[in-house]
């Protein structure tokens, strides 16, 4: 909110900047703001578009179309504010907006004769919806210095008139109310009623003067301003104020009665106009408390035949039966004159009246007509009535409602417990209620732009706690409760289909794993079975032939001592490879009947393997694989490569130690079988011809399971057999898989 400074010496301002070269650096700033405002005026002068007088100007600025028009006009300064210069000339009085650190304004002083120069803008103020259009300066120059003027008295009808627009006038008349701005808490406004005229005027001020602007209602007051035809604040639709500094503007010529409560007495005014009664200056009502609804209204009964609502300002609120004393300003709602703004006190007075019994009522009854049509019954405002029905909703917590709702006659019933929150104490939802209370019809209060107040709603006030009956506690089955429990057993039902849904899949799943585990035990028996029976065979028919054979060999080289040794060399290496295959024979029976196939890991198949061929070698194995990664003969052929290896290392190498290792990587199988036997030479290495079998018959499986075999040994260090094997996918097979 703008406001006129008051006083203000440019001498006070220059004052301490007494010395000579500080004053010459100012005079060469003014220099520089000076020149090219000369140019500007000169240009501005030459395209004959510029504005010359106040009343042009306050003409262009009504127009939405002058933007950007600009204008040079010669004035006396009636006052300045923080961003408004008020101004006026032979033509009328005008005001343009400034910027406050503009150093061109800051010496100006109501009186003094100005050279203002500037533009017509749309000023927005960072607010679109708000935009107006204003005129600002772009500059100002002091012509002359000149006496402070004097305002202008004028009436009521004179300031509303409009031909005192933007002009220094003051008005003398009596402070109806105070209201402090609710969007600036460091402003009032002053409603200020002049010859049957109301009118606004805005003060800036203290909060410690708070009390004193109060203070003048119902006085007479002395006021000076600014008459401003259009606020600048945020509310523009305030129309005509008068804008004056603050408090300081204002003289009191009567002040109010000490006591504020010595107004005349509020009566029916049956034959008053609402403008009339908006007009009235602060009213008093005795009377008794009624009943209190919303936090901060009152039904207050003057007499058997008037009744007065009233709209506290305080905090505090009376107890119904209260005598009280309230003093507000009048308004009506076009059935009574009530009090707004008001305060109160206990009365003195001793006023009897008669308590009304209750009377039984419908909610339709309040609200409609005998047809069911819509229409509230205006005969029972203020009337005693007593429903019954259910509560549907209760207060919040947050003290804010104090309203609770009840179904009656299927509608909802407000009723307000301002005077007696006690009575919510042992109340629930869904309670059968008797309710006792005062019935208030809502309305709105009559303004001038609303001419016909309407009925907003009813409420029933009860007036203390045995107004409030509970008939009947609700059943703890209660619809959201019933919905909860069916829910939750709803919820158990799921849980208990899902986990017998979950069972049964766990159960087909285990069964079919049994059942998986019993054919592959079956075939695993005959398996084993159909090995035994062929290696009984082996046994029984080509193990004695080839003993038989192995025999007749050697009893031939007993009886061929005197044979050339050319035979002699030859029957030494049948017997030798002879011996070898009756050797393999029998280890091919023992793998017929050895039982290590069976086994789930590889590391216990080997053990198995290798037991009746590795007594006393201590074997270190790590081959932490899954048997069913391979297929039967896959491992069969494992289990014989590793026992080949294992059988050399012992038998040719004396190995007391032995490590069989193993591991997938990059989907081959690779396992190694390292000793710290005697190794051997390579070049020397007995092969076929000599009747040596085994790393042959080793290369060869590894060679039919798509693998790469490698040997190392080195004379008194020992030997490492490396196996790489690659592992088929699923649905793939090589020469050796299956």
């Amino acid at each position: 909110m703008d406001h006129p400074v008051c006083g203000g010496n440019p001498a006070n301002w220059w004052g301490y900047r007494n010395k000579a070269f500080f004053g010459t650096i100012q005079t060469m700033k003014l220099c520089l703001y000076i020149i090219p405002v000369v140019f500007l005026t000169q240009a501005l002068a030459s395209t004959g578009d510029v504005i010359r007088t106040s009343a042009d100007l306050a003409s262009a600025v009504l127009d939405e179309a002058a933007t950007s028009l600009t204008f040079q006009i010669k004035a006396k300064c009636l006052a300045k504010t923080t961003h408004q210069l008020i101004f006026e000339d032979a033509t009328g009085a005008m005001t343009a907006n400034w910027e406050g650190n503009d150093p061109s304004c800051l010496d100006i002083s109501p009186g003094d004769e100005l050279l203002l120069s500037g533009q017509i803008l749309r000023i927005t103020d960072n607010d679109l919806f708000n935009s107006r259009v204003r005129a600002r300066c772009s500059h100002v120059d002091i012509l002359t210095h000149g006496k402070k003027p004097s305002p202008t008295r004028i009436t009521g009808r004179e300031f509303i008139s409009g031909r005192f627009d933007y002009k220094l006038v003051s008005l003398e008349g009596v402070v109806s109310d105070v209201v402090t701005d609710d969007i600036d808490p460091d402003f009032s406004y002053l409603f200020l009623i002049c010859d049957g005229e109301r009118m606004l005027v805005p003060l800036h001020h203290k909060q410690e003067e708070v009390r004193f602007l109060r203070s003048l209602v119902g006085g007479t007051v002395f006021i000076s301003g600014i008459c401003d035809p259009a606020s600048l604040s945020d509310r523009r639709q305030l129309g005509r104020i008068l804008d004056s500094a603050d408090s300081s503007a204002i003289r009191i010529v009567a002040p109010p009665n000490a006591d504020p409560f010595d107004v005349p007495h509020l009566r029916e005014f049956y034959r008053l106009q609402p403008e009339q009664v908006s007009m009235m200056t602060r009213r008093k009502a005795i009377g008794r408390v009624i009943a209190l609804w919303d936090r901060c209204k009152a039904l207050i009964e003057v007499s058997p035949q008037q009744r007065v609502k009233v709209e506290l300002s305080t905090d505090d609120l009376p107890s119904c039966n209260d005598i009280i004393e309230t003093v507000g300003l009048p308004v009506t709602d076009l059935y009574h004159v009530n009090l707004a703004h008001a305060v109160w006190r206990p009365s003195t007075h001793s006023v009897s009246f008669a308590d009304v019994p209750a009377t039984n009522v419908s909610a339709h009854v309040i609200v409609s007509d005998v047809n069911g049509c819509r229409r509230f019954n205006s005969r029972l405002n203020g009337s005693v009535v007593k429903i019954k029905g259910v509560v549907r909703k209760l207060p919040s917590d947050d003290k804010l409602d104090p309203r609770l709702y009840v179904e009656s006659d299927s509608c909802m019933v407000p009723v307000d417990v301002t005077a007696a929150p006690e009575s919510l104490q042992d109340l629930l939802l869904e309670s059968t209620v008797e309710i006792s209370g005062v019935c208030i019809l809502e309305t709105e209060t009559w303004r001038p732009n609303l001419a016909y107040p309407k009925i907003t709603g009813f409420v029933i006030a009860i007036r203390d706690a045995n107004d409030l009956h509970i008939l009947a506690l609700p059943s703890p089955w209660t619809p959201k409760r019933l919905l909860l429990v069916i829910s939750i057993l709803l919820m158990l039902l799921l849980l208990i289909l899902a986990w017998s849904l979950s069972l049964r899949i766990l159960a087909n799943r285990r069964g079919h794993q049994l059942f998986r585990e019993q054919i592959a035990h079956y075939e695993a028996t005959l398996r084993v079975d159909e090995r035994t029976k062929l290696a009984v065979e082996l046994h029984d028919s080509l193990a004695q032939s080839l003993t038989g054979v192995f025999m007749e060999l050697e009893t031939a080289a007993q009886f061929g001592g005197g044979a050339a040794p050319e035979l002699r060399n030859h029957l030494a290496k049948a017997s030798s490879a002879l011996k070898s295959c009756h050797n393999e024979l029998r280890n091919c029976m023992w793998d017929l009947r050895n039982m290590s196939l069976e086994e789930k890991d590889m590391n216990t198949a080997i053990r198995k393997t290798l037991a009746p061929h590795a007594k006393g070698v201590d074997l270190a194995i790590s081959f932490n694989i899954s048997r069913t990664k391979f297929s039967d003969n896959t491992a069969h052929a494992i289990l014989r490569i590793i026992r080949e290896l294992v059988i050399n290392a012992v038998r040719h190498g004396k190995a007391p130690r032995i490590w069989i290792a193993g591991r997938i990587e990059n989907g081959k199988l690779l396992f190694s079988v390292r000793d710290n036997g005697s190794g051997f030479d390579h070049a020397n290495c007995p092969g076929i011809l000599q009747g040596h079998f085994g790393l042959e018959g080793i290369r060869e499986r590894v060679g039919l399971l798509s693998g790469e075999f490698e040997i190392t040994s080195e004379v008194g260090k020992g030997t490492e057999a490396i196996v790489a094997i690659r592992i088929p996918k699923d649905g793939e097979t090589t020469r050796g898989l299956s």
